[in-house]
């Protein structure tokens, strides 16, 4: 089980002024925020059973004060090739809008081999 030790010993190793250091403190700190991602999204799977099975659509928990609420939410996607297909070239000029932002992409090994698999 992940826990606030293990952060701690992740956190103690650090050296801000070492780019290694950051980038194997980021390495393992990653790895703990996928183990805890992956225990919430089981966390979540075994409430909505519970409340699937009892036929509940929402909770309140008096011990935590935590509500739990099961909701449908739909969902909508524009297919864009119709839409290209649909507009002129002037008129997709005023309905797309770009933008652009700075974005940090670090590969790990682990990711590398990963992406070397699927090419």
């Amino acid at each position: 089980m992940v826990g606030y030790e293990e952060t701690k010993i992740v956190h103690e190793n650090l050296d801000l002024t070492n780019i290694s250091s950051i980038l194997t403190t980021w390495a393992q700190t990653n790895e703990i925020i996928k183990k805890l991602n992956n225990l919430q999204n089981t966390l979540e799977k075994t409430i909505i059973e519970h409340l699937k099975k009892r036929k509940w659509k929402t909770y309140k928990d008096d011990q935590t004060k935590i509500n739990v609420q099961l909701i449908m939410i739909k969902q909508e996607k524009i297919d864009e090739y119709q839409i290209k297909n649909l507009l002129t070239p002037s008129q997709l000029a005023q309905v797309q809008h770009t933008s652009t932002k700075e974005k940090l992409t670090i590969i790990t090994p682990k990711t590398r081999k990963r992406l070397k698999k699927l090419c």
